[in-house]
């Protein structure tokens, strides 16, 4: 997979403040230590391209800020039509249709920042994070530091079909991958999800 970070709409940086890249690279890992852990499936990096890029183009504010309401209405429009444009490509899986990389988006904020992240499930290749989905509060007494979000592991694993092989959006297992919340979800896959992910477009056995 690669990950890509937008600039705002006049070029300057996504976060005037915040190492993204960094904090982009941290996520990376913890869903690369997550997947490895429960599906021994390996999260890697697409050929020899960085894991994590800033794009050098100008989003419109539609890429910036998506709606995420439905994978077919977000099929269409400004924003979808950037995220194609942009998205990784891998022509042995143009025609194969196998071991394609999934494009994570570092986007400003989703659906009025009422979102961290948005898949369309097993359908697209791209998921969106936000700057809010990259990281969350760190609870100890150390000062306002944060820590890295599950949210990106999240998104991936709607991309992979979880957890919509169950009929369901989401698991209602506050210890698994695919709860709801960032803030509380914990990083737990079962067999059916990691049945799902093995078997997954994405992921291929070298």
């Amino acid at each position: 997979m690669r990950i890509l970070i937008l600039p705002n709409e006049d070029g300057t940086p996504l976060h005037a403040t915040r190492n993204l890249v960094q904090e982009a690279r941290d996520a990376y890992d913890l869903a690369r230590t997550i997947f490895k852990r429960e599906a021994n499936v390996k999260l890697i990096s697409y050929g020899s391209h960085p894991r994590v890029e800033v794009l050098d183009v100008k989003p419109p504010k539609a890429a910036l800020e998506p709606r995420c309401r439905n994978p077919f209405s977000d099929g269409f429009g400004e924003a979808a039509w950037f995220y194609l444009a942009n998205k990784q490509y891998s022509v042995s899986t143009i025609f194969l249709g196998n071991g394609a990389p999934i494009s994570a988006f570092i986007v400003r904020a989703i659906e009025n920042d009422t979102k961290v992240g948005c898949s369309p499930g097993a359908v697209s290749d791209t998921i969106v994070v936000s700057l809010r989905g990259l990281t969350i509060p760190n609870s100890d007494d150390v000062g306002p530091t944060t820590i890295a979000s599950t949210t990106l592991a999240h998104e991936i694993g709607h991309s992979c079909g979880l957890n919509y092989m169950a009929f369901q959006e989401h698991s209602d297992k506050k210890n698994n991958l695919m709860f709801h919340s960032q803030g509380t979800r914990g990083t737990n896959l079962n067999r059916l999800q990691v049945a799902g992910l093995r078997n997954s477009r994405f992921v291929t056995y070298l």
